[in-house]
């Protein structure tokens, strides 16, 4: 663990009766449960953005205008996924500290993904941001629990599963687009739903599990770090 308080609260010093319970917190915060929690947290809050996209795009757009829609958005993965991912810490953090943190951090990713987007709009623009993005992320998260150590590592695998959702969430969206499916299976107004159902889906799974990794990895090394002590 690294030198100075956590800003959140997160480290084992800094929960209540977490000396005695350390031990216990090592065996039950297994990366399996990690990777789940994380998988269906920010797949959900994913799939609710995403489901919006498809059917209530047109609305919200001539509602709000295109920055209140993603406002609206970051809100509701804040919200639902910051929800969901409490579970993640081994140790009890109230719901509005945890929603702090995750505001800072997912605030984090999605300016930076933002601009690094919009600076080169390219399928090279959007590999950088999600390098970029996801860095930001786990800064926030290795500042959060003092586990700088833990940075190299853990943005790397949340970069590659990050991606990876992302990409195939992609990809999957142009195949169900493309008309490879038969057209007696869906019309053209229910291909592009599904298209983008699938986008959220593979994204949304792909990042929770990145994250999920990323936070038990980081506890991992807070955890060891008070055993230690």
């Amino acid at each position: 663990m690294g030198n100075g308080k956590s800003p959140f609260g997160f480290t084992v010093g800094a929960a209540p009766g977490a000396g005695s319970d350390a031990s216990q917190a090592q065996r039950d915060g297994s990366l399996a449960r990690s990777v789940g929690i994380g998988t269906l947290g920010f797949g959900a809050a994913s799939l609710l953005v995403f489901g919006s996209w498809a059917w209530m795009g047109r609305w919200l757009y001539g509602a709000l205008g295109e920055a209140g829609t993603y406002a609206v958005w970051a809100v509701v993965f804040v919200g639902v996924a910051g929800a969901g991912l409490r579970r993640l810490l081994i140790f009890p953090v109230s719901l509005p500290r945890f929603l702090g943190f995750f505001l800072v951090a997912f605030g984090a990713y999605a300016l930076v993904w933002s601009v690094s987007w919009f600076a080169r709009p390219t399928r090279l623009g959007e590999w950088l941001a999600s390098l970029l993005g996801t860095m930001s992320f786990c800064a926030v998260l290795c500042w959060a629990f003092g586990a700088w150590r833990m940075f190299v590592q853990v943005a790397l695998a949340v970069f590659a599963l990050h991606s990876a959702g992302y990409f195939a969430g992609g990809w999957l969206h142009g195949w169900v687009l493309g008309g490879t499916l038969p057209a007696e299976w869906l019309g053209t107004a229910a291909r592009a739903d599904l298209s983008k159902l699938l986008w959220g889906a593979a994204y949304g799974c792909g990042f929770g599990a990145g994250l999920g990794y990323a936070f038990h990895a980081c506890q991992r090394a807070d955890v060891g770090a008070k055993l230690k002590g």
